[in-house]
């Protein structure tokens, strides 16, 4: 074999010339037999070395091509986003009629990005119009303009809103969502998105205080003062009527009238939009946002779409079809990992939640980004098809190859061109494949759009509502009544910081110390001790150190004076037993409602009489229950497991808890030596404490 065979049969190995030119399979196999002259070597060879220094450049011979059966696994994609390069035949996209599909398509600006999730939409219309679907989409236009013809198409069915001008969004929930899960989930926005931490605290009592009083009688549409009614609330009352230290106060105002300052009338509002409602109709929006400050545009997508998500889990929605596409390009600062800057790090971002459940509540997601760095691995987990554009900086490069996990994309992302793609899928053929996407081109018409406007309710101000500012008047002056005649020999000898974990405690009650410390900028460990001494010496709080697994966790309970000492009313907390009962129960309880399940303390177990055997803590899935029994010292075990598993019906399992497993292990052998419970095992499961301690407090804070 000449050295001119030899080189052409390494240089088509090395780009894997056969791929694209099929014929050369002729070629390969005359060389190695001997049967191929050095003229027609040479011919072969000038041709492909002018192709291997094209492939330089733009490396596509490292990307494997699938065949028409390895990409459609599932059938052909009935939503198509583009195309296989050289194999226009093979399309890629995604099927709608087998539930939802996350897709993100990531890329740098004027790289296709908007086009193609504009193809997407015009698509998914398509289908659903052919299929017969209702399918309604809510698309957030952060950049502005690119969506504009989408409206226009939907006609009628669809509001097209602007937050400069026609949107009002309140700080209202669905009327599915119980009031205090609805608050919960506002304070989190807010603290977020307000840059608060304890001062969030403030807003939601000022909040809590002021709802009665809008709303005398129980309603299905309850309003909601909004911001410009809360600043003044705060201006007026105390600085310790609606918060425990002024400078909570101060910051809560401060952050208030900001987003007053920069959101325009888009917060006028006491009760605003409601997605639920619009879905409900089968009514789709568009929302233009270009102008918004971007913790403003976070704050309005967070309300809006948690509206759709708490509403669709209340109502514990399953279904296996798309019901809203929720489609938002430039959505970069959405998608980005929750942060414990507002002291409310177990609060996900609603979009890696909607990622996470989406699917079993009938939304889809499709989201366009610049960069992937940084972004939820919740989302990044859960997506369907990926479709990665061109990256101009280093680190999106890097970062937008990590995802694809395949030999050769980080050479390919740099180079792509306008409108080339490399897309993977979670299901089928799972590799990067290099792909043209299908560009819809944006709307270029320079005449302005007619904005729709929506239903609300107008927020009133005081000086409309005097009977409310009347009445923090006069709770103010009952407040000032009641300090002037309140013991205060002992707060005089208190320590700041002893105050401040006590204010801290009763804000986030049956929190480890550790983690209050830390709210705290973690004083020294002496100092720790000498405020230890100091509350447990003044009877104002009640502080242990309790054994869970090889931690030593500290514990701690305020006192009746402690809350007397804070002017603020002894809490009925609930959970049996001692402190340690109290702060598993309660650590559980969480674990369940940051999984968002309906959970419940000291469950009544049906079955069992009146007024029923307590459970200690309860899960419902369904309408079927799972009980949790904590173990601390001395217990009835096998009552408890009895009532549950023999005597009611509706629980499906037991979980005993307890501090080590070494513990758990004596329990499980003393169960199993149970005559009683022999047919009832399968149903009672195992777990330490230290499990829901780590979901709760170690990983959130991570």
């Amino acid at each position: 074999m000449s050295h001119v065979v030899r080189e052409l049969l390494a240089l088509i190995e090395h780009f894997r010339f056969e791929r694209f030119y099929p014929e050369l399979v002729y070629t390969v196999r005359d060389a190695r037999e001997g049967r191929l002259a050095d003229t027609e070597a040479e011919y072969y060879l000038t041709f492909l070395e002018e192709k291997a220094a094209e492939f330089e450049r733009v490396p596509w011979h490292l990307i494997e091509w699938p065949t028409e059966d390895e990409l459609y696994v599932h059938g052909v994609p009935e939503v198509r986003l583009g195309h296989v390069r050289d194999h226009p035949e093979l399309v890629f996209g995604l099927c709608p009629s087998r539930g939802v599909q996350h897709l993100l398509v990531q890329g740098r600006s004027g790289s296709g990005k908007s086009g193609l999730l504009r193809r997407f939409l015009k698509a998914m219309r398509a289908w659903a119009k052919e299929h017969g679907v209702r399918l309604v989409f809510f698309v957030f236009d952060i950049k502005g303009g690119d969506f504009r013809i989408f409206a226009l198409e939907l006609g009628p069915d669809c509001l097209h809103l602007s937050a400069d001008d026609t949107l009002r969004v309140g700080f209202n929930g669905p009327e599915s969502v119980p009031l205090h899960v609805w608050h919960a989930y506002l304070g989190g926005c807010l603290g977020a998105r307000l840059d608060l931490q304890f001062s969030v605290a403030t807003i939601l009592r000022a909040i809590d205080w002021e709802f009665p009083l809008l709303n005398p009688q129980p309603t299905v549409r309850p309003v909601y003062p909004g911001p410009r009614t809360l600043l003044r609330l705060l201006q007026i009352a105390k600085p310790t009527f609606f918060s425990t230290k002024p400078q909570y106060t101060e910051s809560a105002t401060q952050a208030l009238d900001r987003l007053i300052r920069v959101s325009g009338p888009l917060f006028h509002t006491s009760r605003g939009l409601d997605l639920t409602e619009l879905l409900a109709a089968g009514k789709s929006c568009v929302i233009q946002m270009a102008n918004l400050d971007y913790r403003v545009a976070c704050l309005v997508v967070d309300l809006l779409l948690g509206q759709l998500l708490l509403d669709r889990r209340t109502r514990q929605v399953k279904t296996n079809q798309v019901h809203a596409v929720i489609c938002i390009d430039e959505c970069d600062q959405l998608v980005a990992h929750a942060t414990a800057a507002s002291g409310l790090s177990d609060q996900a971002p609603v979009l890696s939640m909607l990622a996470k459940q989406g699917r079993e509540l009938g939304l889809e997601l499709a989201l366009g980004a610049s960069h992937v760095g940084g972004m939820s691995k919740l989302i990044l987990e859960n997506l369907h098809t990926l479709v990665l554009l061109h990256q101009m900086s280093p680190e999106g490069v890097q970062a937008a190859a990590r995802l694809l996990s395949q030999p050769g994309a980080e050479a390919l992302i740099g180079v792509l061109e306008p409108g080339q793609c490399l897309f993977r899928l979670a299901e089928g053929w799972t590799h990067a494949t290099a792909g043209v996407i299908d560009f819809v081109p944006p709307y270029e018409g320079t005449d302005g759009p007619a904005y729709d406007t929506h239903p609300y309710e107008p927020e009133k101000s005081l000086d409309e509502l005097p009977d409310i500012e009347r009445a923090l008047i006069d709770a103010c002056k009952q407040q000032q009544v009641a300090g002037l005649h309140a013991p205060r020999a002992r707060q005089s000898g208190l320590s700041k910081l002893a105050r401040n974990l006590m204010d801290a405690w009763s804000l986030h009650p049956f929190t480890p110390l550790v983690r209050l410390w830390d709210s705290l900028d973690s004083p020294s460990f002496g100092t720790q001790l000498a405020v230890r001494e100091e509350l447990c010496d003044q009877k104002l709080a009640v502080i242990r150190d309790w054994r869970v697994g090889k931690m030593l966790i500290g514990l701690m309970e305020l006192t009746r004076a402690g809350w007397e000492l804070l002017g603020k009313p002894v809490p009925a907390l609930r959970g049996r037993g001692e402190m340690e009962h109290r702060h598993a129960a309660h650590w559980i309880h969480g674990v369940h409602r940051r999984r968002g399940w309906h959970s419940q303390i000291e469950w009544p177990v049906p079955g069992t009489g009146e007024p029923g055997h307590p459970g200690d803590v309860a899960c419902r899935r369904g309408d079927r229950w799972e009980v949790y029994e904590i173990v601390v010292d001395a217990d009835n075990l096998f009552q408890h497991l009895r009532a549950c598993l023999l005597m009611s019906e509706v629980v499906e399992a037991v979980t005993v808890v307890a501090a080590t497993k070494k513990k758990l292990g004596q329990l499980e052998a003393q169960v199993e030596a149970e005559a009683a419970l022999q047919s009832v095992l399968a149903r009672v499961r195992y777990e330490p404490v230290e499990t829901y301690y780590h979901e709760l407090f170690h990983d959130a804070r991570t």
